[in-house]
């Protein structure tokens, strides 16, 4: 599917020759584990990407199909976690004929919950993931900035950028090259501000020419922290 090779293209994997998938036997258990049928766009996932601890575990995490997914009380399938245990993600069971529904996110406790729409398809909250989780350090480089974003900076990046409608919304825009080789995210608070950066890239050109671009005090650089790590 095309977002697994945006993906691809963000973690510069795209001609890796290394199997990044569960196997199919894995998935056909965990469907008789659970009595499910896994829907054709995240058993693709898992099949092609699942195992990829970069893209799926450097923040918040995808669940192991043999032993972390599971069905709720209310009536989810839940194959994401955040990285604190405060989100749980999943599809309604009622979706799973469907190829790519619908993801919801658990805002609240498995006592009580509060689903929330989270994404309009699965392959969408899939993307929306591994860009998440690329900014907070699954990619090589990345960077980030905890301040309030001049509105110059936010109209150059949106001069220049593609903007992801389908994972971006009013307190969060996400943000791409035409290669996607490069993702930004801005967060917005209640009275829209922005306050907050995150970069990501797993190219040191494209990394420092976003250096020299964005002028941001930068609260974390990833280059900055392998480079005293070393010393």
């Amino acid at each position: 599917m095309n977002d697994w090779l945006n993906i691809m293209r963000l973690y510069n994997i795209e001609n890796s020759t290394d199997d990044f998938g569960f196997s199919d036997q894995i998935i056909i258990d965990a469907e008789k584990r659970l009595a499910i049928q896994i829907l054709i766009t995240l058993r693709s996932y898992y099949l092609s990407l699942g195992k990829n601890v970069s893209i799926n575990r450097s923040h918040n995490r995808l669940l192991h199909p043999s032993s972390e997914v599971g069905c709720s009380i209310d009536g989810y399938f839940v194959f994401y976690e955040e990285n604190q245990d405060a989100v749980y993600w999943g599809i309604q069971l009622e979706d799973l004929h469907k190829d790519n529904p619908p993801v919801y996110g658990n805002y609240a406790t498995k006592r009580s919950p509060d689903w929330q729409l989270e994404t309009k398809t699965t392959s969408n909250f899939l993307l929306l993931m591994a860009i998440y989780n690329g900014v907070f350090g699954g990619l090589q480089f990345y960077e980030n900035c905890f301040d309030i974003i001049s509105p110059s900076i936010i109209h150059s990046i949106e001069q220049q950028w593609n903007k992801i409608e389908e994972i971006s919304w009013d307190k969060q825009s996400v943000f791409t090259t035409n290669n996607f080789d490069v993702v930004m995210c801005l967060s917005y608070n209640n009275n829209n501000q922005c306050e907050a950066l995150f970069i990501g890239t797993s190219f040191q050109e494209n990394f420092e020419e976003l250096l020299n671009k964005i002028p941001v005090n930068w609260s974390y650089r990833s280059d900055e922290h392998i480079t005293s790590s070393t010393h």
